[in-house]
């Protein structure tokens, strides 16, 4: 057998497939139907969109300028951005060919709606769901970030907001840290956890909080300044100062 005479009994595409089909349709139309007051319905996970189009107005109808009053149809949302527009929304819905027929087959592309008026312009983009509804990112990270290394992030590996000079914090595993940076190198560091609380200045010293204890280092001098210091649960008794036998303080006491 030839190689022309093997293609040669091979079906065509279209006795497989059937003939042409039309093209996939997009509609204009506005949410919601006219005597329906709930515009879309949600059941086993699937949210169903009320939806009029522009095409198949009675000519009976007096005419809306403002919304379809076509065809009524069920449309599902894109995914991605879970939107349910509000009722009398300008949309675009298209219609798969293989299914348009079915109910839910139409799909709301976008909406249509009027450019905002503030916050966008041709180098600002806005995205705006409207004072009423609360927007929801989610996945398995977030980070929001510009193109002088500022960020926000949020992912397993911690909540984290950081500045153009590396200052920053982050928050993970019951911690938070809060650092300073100098040219990329963390010179004060605050860390807290729900046992201990501990400062860490790089040029000068340490300070610790834990487990009942305060513990102070530093590179050079210590000092406890006050109107009053005591050393001590129970401090009363002066500490004795100057030369030999010494002058009780008036605001320095230890523990007899």
């Amino acid at each position: 057998m030839t190689l022309d005479a093997a293609f040669a009994e091979l079906p065509a595409d279209a006795d497989v497939l059937g003939g042409g089909a039309d093209l996939l349709l997009f509609e204009p139309g506005t949410v919601g139907w006219d005597g329906v007051d709930k515009h879309f319905d949600t059941e086993d996970g699937v949210t169903l969109v009320r939806v009029t189009l522009v095409r198949g107005r009675h000519p009976s109808t007096p005419l809306t300028p403002t919304l379809a009053q076509g065809h009524k149809v069920l449309c599902r949302i894109g995914g991605g951005l879970f939107r349910i527009p509000k009722k009398a929304t300008p949309v675009m819905v298209g219609f798969p060919t293989a299914f348009a027929g079915h109910p839910g087959a139409g799909v709301i592309v976008c909406t249509t709606e009027n450019s905002p008026d503030i916050q966008f312009s041709e180098s600002k983009v806005k995205l705006d769901v409207g004072q009423d509804t609360d927007l929801v990112l989610k996945a398995k990270s977030v980070t929001i970030s510009d193109y002088d290394n500022r960020f926000l992030h949020v992912g397993p590996d911690g909540v984290m907001l950081q500045d153009e000079a590396g200052n920053g914090v982050i928050m993970k595993g019951g911690a938070i840290m809060i650092f300073v940076a100098d040219s990329g190198d963390a010179k004060t560091v605050v860390q807290m956890t729900p046992a201990e609380l501990s400062l860490l200045q790089k040029d000068t010293g340490f300070i610790k909080l834990t487990g009942g204890n305060a513990t102070v280092f530093a590179s050079g001098s210590a000092a406890l300044v006050g109107a009053n210091v005591s050393l001590g649960a129970t401090a009363s008794v002066p500490v004795l100062g100057g030369s030999p036998p010494g002058v009780p303080s008036k605001t320095v006491f230890i523990t007899p």
